[in-house]
């Protein structure tokens, strides 16, 4: 599922960052956005605006349209 498809206050796992500026990929690679790391989401904006998710220690706010291009699914209990 996207990112943008998520719940508040779920956890997730991060499958993949796959969007069509690398640069910007690279960047949350190199920020520890990689696969199988566990992140929560914490809020989502109205209409799914952005999303705002806490991974490895920090908290982020992301775009819909970045978000969109970030694949996720629910972390097992």
């Amino acid at each position: 599922m996207r990112l943008t498809e998520t719940k508040e206050r779920e956890w997730y796992c991060l499958k993949s960052v796959t969007m069509p500026n690398k640069a910007l990929a690279c960047r949350l690679m190199e920020m520890g956005w990689v696969a199988g790391t566990p992140l929560k989401i914490l809020k989502l904006g109205k209409k799914k605006s952005f999303v705002y998710v806490s991974l490895r220690g920090y908290e982020l706010s992301l775009g819909a349209k970045v978000a969109s291009y970030i694949c996720v699914e629910p972390l097992k209990a």
